[in-house]
């Protein structure tokens, strides 16, 4: 008789590092850059290894600290220089692991419209009286009314 199908061990997913080979990183995160301490290969495996946890508690730490979860479980009314200065190492630390944000930097601007190409679709999509007024009343904007006309656009 087998073993209640509830109570079977459930089988390890042999192609979980496949998969995680296969998932492509995108921009520098917190997750990926675990993911990649952890599943780097070579001499040093087991040091990146340590040193990827241990700055997980660090950053686990800090964010629980910042966000005053762990204030009810502090007893002492001050806290001791000692732990002051690990609090300070742990936190330059996990600063310093941080992602660098993505400097973005912005659109070329859009290049100059063409006076003549703006003054044909300004006949087209403008009434006569809005059209008049910009191009034939200004002397300014005639002078791209008059080369329309003359290139056979008008």
């Amino acid at each position: 008789m087998g073993a209640h199908p509830r109570l079977q061990r459930p089988e390890p997913d042999a192609d979980f590092n496949a998969t995680l080979k296969k998932l492509t990183f995108g921009e520098p995160t917190r997750h990926n850059i675990m993911a990649q301490a952890i599943s780097e290969e070579g001499p040093d495996q087991e040091l990146m290894l340590a040193n990827a946890l241990e700055l997980a508690f660090d950053r686990a730490f800090v964010t629980l600290w910042d966000r005053g979860a762990l204030s009810n479980l502090i007893v002492l009314g001050e806290i001791p220089a000692k732990a002051q200065k690990d609090m300070q190492r742990i936190t330059v630390r996990v600063e310093a692991a941080a992602p660098k944000p993505v400097v973005q930097t912005p659109p070329p601007p859009a290049p100059p419209a063409d006076p003549v190409a703006q003054c044909v679709g300004d006949f087209h999509e403008l009434g006569m009286q809005a059209f008049k007024k910009k191009y034939m009343d200004d002397t300014r904007m005639r002078v791209h009314f008059e080369l329309a006309t003359d290139r056979g656009l008008l």
